[in-house]
């Protein structure tokens, strides 16, 4: 889905914590370079940059992480799961792309000679790395 970056979509989501229910209100603003989508298709968070969308706890199992064109100087690192507020969340099946009704390309880099958001082995610095199951990198340089 794509919505002109002008606007800001506010809605409300249920979620539970413990043994409670609660509606907590959310505003996403579509000005941010990275939008997260739910598997319905609505926008549920907004980040400057990509690792900060795979991290967010509204980016769950199938959502859709939409980039803006321009370059990303970060490490990308999708874990199969993270843990935020005491919550176990799954990253599998999670998809990132280039924001749809853009032109331009995406470009993901980084200095590997530095250590980053993940140090692998033998001093192998990935600038993406893909832990979850299920996850499609689509349209991205």
């Amino acid at each position: 889905m794509y919505i002109p970056e002008k606007y800001s979509v506010h809605f409300l989501s249920n979620f539970k914590s413990g043994s409670e229910e609660s509606t907590e209100a959310t505003t996403v603003d579509l000005s941010k370079n990275v939008v997260v989508y739910n598997s319905d298709g609505t926008a549920v968070g907004s980040y400057d940059t990509i690792q900060a969308a795979v991290n967010a706890e509204t980016t769950v199992e199938n959502c859709v992480i939409q980039v803006k064109p321009g370059n990303y100087v970060e490490q990308v690192r999708v874990p199969a799961t993270v843990k935020v507020n005491k919550k176990t969340i799954s990253k599998n099946g999670i998809t990132i792309k280039k924001a749809e009704g853009t032109t331009g390309d995406v470009v993901i880099y980084y200095d590997t000679t530095k250590s980053g958001a993940y140090a692998g082995p033998a001093k192998m610095y990935p600038i993406v790395h893909i832990e979850a199951d299920d996850v499609t990198l689509s349209d991205l340089t």
